[in-house]
């Protein structure tokens, strides 16, 4: 999938609500556009007022850090879910001294045009929209759910998702999943949905960091975890599995869900 742009990312200091795509320049644009101001800072893009095509957005003066900008769709942090996500150009880089010395896959700015806005599900990838509905459905699963995906999950659907996974070649050193943040930001957010379950006994406390991490470690909860895990990866990387193996790896979503 070929877009023609390069992609720059806003963020606020913990997530990322609002990802933006910077449009190549084109040698037959017949002038500059005549753009509004909107002064922006990290903890009010989303707002006054909303971002629309023809405006530019501007980091607020003296305001903590800046719009950054990513150098490929597959270097895209997704920190939060859901986004929205925005064609943009004439980006404003920031000062040298405050550009990475060493993470050089992206660079920080002081503003840019918005153009338009992009189903968010792209930064999943050109086939990222089941993911992106299996991440929003996962966020509310409930016991039943949890209890149906795993009595419903394929008995060849783990070996299917390893085989898919060792097919995989990365197109660069950041990308680190065939389908973006996607597998990352569902696993999160069923985890997320245990603890609001409210149930106990799902997690079990590990030493294997310096304050102790709770892990999910429920037997349906983790089954239903790997089905969710399973089905988006073989609805979203469809270049990475044969017919046989994406029915295997999407059978539990779709008893209980239908079709990702």
């Amino acid at each position: 999938m070929n877009w023609g742009w390069t992609s720059i990312t806003m963020v606020s200091s913990t997530v990322a609500r609002n990802t933006l795509f910077q449009q190549s320049p084109s040698p037959s644009a017949s002038g500059p556009a005549q753009p509004v101001d909107v002064m922006i800072s990290d903890k009010d893009f989303r707002g006054r007022p909303y971002p629309r095509p023809g405006v530019v957005v501007r980091r607020r003066m003296f305001a903590r850090g800046w719009l950054v900008v990513d150098h490929d769709i597959e270097t895209a942090i997704v920190g939060a879910w859901p986004i929205q996500l925005w064609l943009v150009r004439d980006v404003r880089p920031a000062p040298p001294k405050n550009q990475p010395t060493s993470r050089r896959w992206y660079t920080r700015a002081e503003s840019a045009l918005i153009v338009e806005e992009l189903p968010n599900w792209l930064v999943f990838g050109e086939h990222g929209q089941p993911v992106a509905r299996i991440l929003d459905q996962v966020g509310s699963l409930t016991e039943a759910d949890v209890e149906a995906l795993a009595a419903a999950r394929h008995p060849q659907a783990e070996a299917a998702y390893r085989d898919a996974w060792s097919r995989w070649t990365p197109s660069s050193p950041r990308a680190g999943c065939p389908v973006g943040y996607g597998l990352r930001r569902i696993d999160q957010a069923i985890i997320d949905a245990a603890k609001a379950s409210g149930l106990r006994n799902l997690f079990t406390r590990t030493e294997d960091f310096d304050d102790g991490v709770d892990e999910l470690t429920e037997p349906s909860w983790v089954a239903a975890a790997s089905a969710c895990l399973e089905a988006a990866l073989g609805s979203g990387a469809p270049g990475l599995v044969d017919e046989r193996e994406r029915q295997a790896l999407t059978q539990a979503w779709v008893s209980r869900f239908g079709a990702s």
